[in-house]
C-alpha cells in the first residue's frame, strides 16, 4: 500500500470514531435531560396531588351542595351498569 492510502484510511477511521462518539454523547445528554425533566415533573405533580388530598378534608365539608348531585350521578351510572349487565 502507498503511504497516502494508509494515512487516508487512518484519517477516515479517526473521523468515523469521532463522529460516532460525538453522536453518542449528544444522545446520552438528551436522555439524561429527559429523565431529569420527567422526574422533576413527577415530583411537582405528586406534591400538588398530596397537597390537594391534605386539604380535601377542609374543603369538602364546606361544599354540601355537591354531595347530593354526586350521589345522583353515581346512582344513574350504577343503574345504567345494572341494566347493561342484565
Amino acid at each position: 500500500h502507498k503511504t497516502g492510502d494508509i494515512i487516508s484510511r487512518i484519517s477516515y477511521d479517526i473521523d468515523t470514531v469521532n463522529e460516532s462518539l460525538s453522536s453518542d454523547l449528544v444522545q446520552m445528554m438528551t436522555t439524561a435531560i429527559t429523565v431529569a425533566g420527567s422526574l422533576y415533573m413527577m415530583i411537582i405533580v405528586m406534591t400538588m396531588v398530596m397537597d390537594s388530598l391534605l386539604h380535601a378534608d377542609i374543603i369538602i365539608p364546606h361544599c354540601p351542595q355537591f354531595s347530593w348531585q354526586q350521589d345522583l350521578v353515581l346512582n344513574r351510572i350504577i343503574g345504567q351498569i345494572v341494566i347493561f349487565v342484565k
